[in-house]
């Protein structure tokens, strides 16, 4: 394993999946995985093991690097690409998009059809329902 050190100055960028370690203004030692960086803001979220213990979940942390006084590269990450997002139904988004906006302007008609607000809030609750 080698290590290299990277002060949060630099615009290096971090690969996801590579384990980082952190030290924070307030003297704090983070380490996790890299889920996710932002070159442009200095955002990298790290995902750790969770600290309540229950192996079925993690902790996410969000670390402004402006704040950091040194970060470490643990571990890279391997260089398999990362995998293809699947493409999107448009017709399906776009259906979706449309019963949405008929639904909200079908509310909007019937509030402004001069009903009290009792009826008002009946209606609502019938349609949640």
């Amino acid at each position: 394993i080698t290590q290299r050190s990277k002060m949060a100055e630099s615009n290096e960028c971090f690969n996801i999946g590579s384990t980082v370690s952190c030290k924070t203004c307030f003297n704090e030692e983070l380490q996790g995985e890299v889920v996710a960086f932002d070159p442009h803001v200095k955002l990298l979220t790290l995902k750790a093991a969770a600290s309540s213990g229950r192996a079925s979940l993690c902790d996410i942390r969000m670390v402004n690097l402006s704040y950091v006084s040194h970060v470490t590269v643990l571990r890279e990450a391997a260089g398999s690409p990362l995998p293809s997002l699947p493409s999107l139904n448009l017709a399906k988004l776009n259906s979706r998009a449309k019963r949405s906006i008929e639904e909200k302007q079908r509310l909007i008609q019937a509030m402004q059809s001069g009903v009290s607000p009792d009826g008002q809030k009946l209606f609502l609750t019938i349609c949640k329902t």
